[in-house]
């Protein structure tokens, strides 16, 4: 592959995607899985395994419902509907703000 940088001329890739992901995945599976980490003083597979991990659960489930509400955005509602992270929203509700700005969550 040969791209072009501007200001800086044309270099040929020395690497495939594939190559790339095989990289990757041998440093995730051999280095940042086996290092300790700087918080928990633990590598990350022996913390998740451990008997003494327990994943923090709110105490009530609309608490969750909160936790995944902080994903904020500002969209513009079009007559069909709002595009949102690759995804059209299209509900009869919105017909009343159509050409309005509205926050997404």
């Amino acid at each position: 592959m040969t791209r072009g940088l501007p200001g800086k001329g044309i270099f040929r890739s020395t690497i495939t995607l594939h190559q790339l992901a095989d990289v990757l995945e041998r440093f995730i599976v051999n280095e940042y899985k086996e290092r300790p980490h700087s918080a928990t003083g633990a590598a990350p597979h022996i913390r998740w395994r451990s008997e003494s991990f327990i994943p923090r659960i709110p105490a009530h489930p609309e608490d969750l419902d909160s936790l995944l509400l902080t994903a904020v955005a500002t969209r513009r509602v079009q007559r069909d509907g709002i595009r949102f992270a690759s995804t059209r929203y299209i509900s009869p509700v919105l017909a009343a703000y159509v050409g309005e700005d509205v926050t997404v969550r």
